[in-house]
């Protein structure tokens, strides 16, 4: 996700150090998506909180989710309210700034529990929420009070042959300041762009080897972000075992037309592989990258290169 004219913010998996020793670095999985507030405060979700970071990773607030609430995306206005993308089937929840549950905001939408590896939700300037659909075929957008207003996408007719704007399981949702929507497909590893619910362009993130870079997106990994000139980036937590060819994460980087621009592979301050979930912009076009089994966030810059590592595995 990330954050552009439109103001919208994502959220992603990571926990507060202080919470490492209760429950232990191998109870946090990857979730979500990473987002920063007007104030450069850091969201990231895991293990039924949201821990709020200010830009130097000091720890800032916890919100604590009700254990029945299964966060698949994060959202935060420009008021610092917090909503939730929830596939255990509650639609979206909206929490206010200090945490508490939101009254008079209702989303009965439902999600498929089994489908917990995607995740995506968004906010344009109005304070629409955009959102997957309760079947994964595409994007469903709400007012600002959860009222569906339209969906976007339909579902595959012939898996032998996909059709434009149609999505075998949606994952990953970003809007650019025109207000062009970008949906990535695990099912058909594919990114879509949309405008006003029509299909503009496409592309493949899969074995598409450009520039000398392989491509590939992994179901429960791809997450979209875009910058300020326009280019969309892609996490792709990579398959370190059980794979056919084991290879590593990558963020990839396209223009707007599905163009690889660069594929870098995502290290720590040990220069370890880091396996990204969910990515986010800043205004400046930095990189802020959750990741599985890791609490805390990374940053980079558009090129690559670590800028600061505030996390804890």
């Amino acid at each position: 996700m990330n954050y552009l004219d439109t103001k919208f913010y994502c959220i992603s998996v990571g926990f507060a150090t202080f919470l490492l020793g209760c429950l232990g670095s191998n109870n946090v999985q990857a979730s979500g998506n990473i987002a920063l507030d007007d104030q450069n405060n850091v969201y990231v979700y895991a293990s039924s909180f949201i821990t709020k970071y200010n830009n130097n990773g000091s720890y800032v607030q916890s919100i604590p989710i009700d254990i029945s609430v299964e966060p698949a995306g994060i959202a935060v206005d420009k008021q610092g309210n917090v909503y939730i993308l929830d596939i255990a089937g509650h639609g979206v929840v909206k929490y206010n700034k200090n945490g508490s549950l939101s009254e008079g905001f209702s989303m009965n939408y439902p999600y498929f529990h089994s489908n917990s590896g995607s995740h995506g939700l968004a906010l344009n300037k109005k304070g629409n929420i955009y959102a997957l659909k309760h079947d994964l075929t595409g994007i469903a957008e709400f007012d600002r009070n959860g009222t569906l207003m339209r969906e976007w996408g339909k579902s595959v007719t012939n898996t032998s042959r996909i059709n434009d704007g149609e999505f075998l399981q949606t994952s990953g949702v970003a809007l650019d300041s025109k207000g062009n929507v970008y949906a990535g497909d695990i099912g058909d590893f594919r990114i879509q762009k949309l405008s006003n619910g029509k299909f503009i362009t496409g592309w493949k993130t899969y074995k598409d080897e450009i520039n000398d870079a392989f491509l590939h997106a992994l179901p429960a990994t791809m997450d979209i972000a875009i910058d300020n000139k326009g280019n969309v980036y892609v996490t792709d937590s990579g398959c370190p075992e059980g794979c056919e060819t084991i290879r590593d994460p990558t963020i990839q980087k396209f223009n707007n037309n599905g163009t690889l621009i660069r594929s870098f592979i995502p290290r720590d301050l040990n220069h370890n592989p880091v396996h990204p979930t969910g990515i986010y912009i800043d205004k400046r076009d930095n990189l802020y990258i959750s990741s599985q089994y890791v609490l805390g966030f990374l940053k980079y810059n558009t090129a690559g290169t670590l800028l600061a590592d505030y996390t804890s595995h």
